[in-house]
């Protein structure tokens, strides 16, 4: 054995307390250094939990609102389903026009319902295109007009033109083209 080493044996042998002593506070030290890096590490993880539980309850408080807003947005989508248009079904899409012209008392000359153009596989709704022109006097025709702007079918006007059927006439006569939506 090398001498060192035995003279710090005998070294050791001699003041066994000392050692003893020095040794414990060598494991103390380390262990309160290994204990408080996972105390560091443990109030981390918790200020993290604890931004999640506030979080959490600050979303469970608005849940009644949450509640309530689903249902007015699951009443929209259904009211909006309710009034989508069938492209298929022609009767019931021109005799949409046809009762607006009973309320406001215009006059349809010309209702055509067009193909509309191919849609998605992945497309929830498809437009279908319309023109019509109508005949009445001003107010009629724009009656006619705001039946279609603020009517249960959800339309798209794409394009108008509004003249004078007669010079000094009071009949007026709008050409509207404009786009119905449809379930595709």
């Amino acid at each position: 054995m090398n001498q060192r080493l035995r003279q710090f044996i005998n070294l050791v042998r001699d003041y066994a307390f000392i050692s003893v002593s020095v040794t414990v506070v060598i494991v103390a030290g380390l262990a309160g250094y290994l204990l408080r890096r996972n105390v560091t590490q443990l109030e981390q993880e918790h200020a993290l939990v604890r931004q999640d539980v506030e979080a959490m309850r600050k979303m469970l408080a608005g849940a009644p609102t949450l509640r309530t807003d689903r249902a007015a947005v699951e009443a929209a989508v259904k009211e909006l389903g309710a009034n989508l248009i069938t492209e298929d079904n022609l009767a019931d899409n021109l005799g949409y026009f046809y009762r607006i012209e009973e309320v406001s008392h215009a006059r349809i000359s010309e209702l055509h319902q067009q193909t509309g153009a191919a849609a998605g596989t992945s497309a929830n709704f498809k437009a279908i295109p319309f023109t019509v022109n109508v005949t009445g006097s001003f107010g009629q025709v724009l009656s006619f007009l705001h039946q279609v702007e603020h009517g249960p079918r959800l339309a798209k006007i794409t394009a108008f033109n509004v003249s004078r059927r007669a010079q000094g006439g009071d009949a007026v006569i709008l050409e509207l083209s404009l786009d119905l939506l449809a379930r595709p």
